[in-house]
């Protein structure tokens, strides 16, 4: 049974998805949650602010995984795709927060070529990089006013313990682009084994 209030009253009232905040300006049509108020509030105040691709295309959301989720020297990281990644970019983001690209569409700007190309990364099911080996190219900062940043010579990935993240998406050296992430953790020093 709702609880309707006089014309212009403002109440709150416990229900089962939470607090409601209801204005009774129409009592047929007086309930809001609070928490879509304050989504509108942030809108609102955002409305100045241009929305970029990662916020304006939720089509673009790859499935992925990386396993195994605690890597030491000498192990593989294993990324397992689990939707469809043409187009896409991969790269490894060190314990720095730099972006190692190893897949990427080359612009004539780069240096490199991607230790992956894209289009066969596009087609992968599984990408395997050992952390004794696997090399990405760093970006260089990016400069405003260029579509994208210029990628280095290719160097080791994994060479500091720390957290490591996979990072899947289109036009990673763009400053719009849109990612989605998984997340290892590296010990740079080889797993010990269990004597028998």
């Amino acid at each position: 049974m709702r609880d309707l209030r006089p014309c212009g009253e403002v109440s709150r009232a416990k229900t089962r998805g939470g607090p409601l905040l209801r204005y009774s300006s129409d009592p047929k049509n007086s309930h809001m949650r609070l928490p879509l108020f304050s989504l509108l509030v942030l809108l609102v105040l955002a409305g100045g602010f241009r929305v970029g691709p990662a916020l304006a295309q939720a089509d673009e959301e790859f499935h992925f995984d990386c396993e195994p989720t605690r890597l030491y020297r000498g192990d593989t990281l294993t990324v397992n795709f689990l939707s469809p990644h043409d187009d896409a970019d991969l790269a490894i983001s060190n314990t720095d927060n730099q972006m190692m690209f190893v897949s990427f569409k080359r612009y004539p700007g780069d240096k490199v070529d991607p230790a992956i190309p894209q289009a066969a990364f596009g087609k992968m099911k599984q990408v395997r990089l050992a952390t004794a080996s696997a090399r990405g190219s760093a970006m260089e900062p990016w400069v405003g006013g260029k579509d994208a940043a210029i990628l280095k010579p290719p160097q080791l990935i994994f060479t500091i313990t720390g957290n490591y993240d996979g990072i899947v998406g289109r036009h990673l050296q763009s400053p719009n682009g849109g990612i989605d992430v998984c997340n290892a953790y590296y010990y740079d020093y080889p797993r010990r084994r269990n004597k028998r």
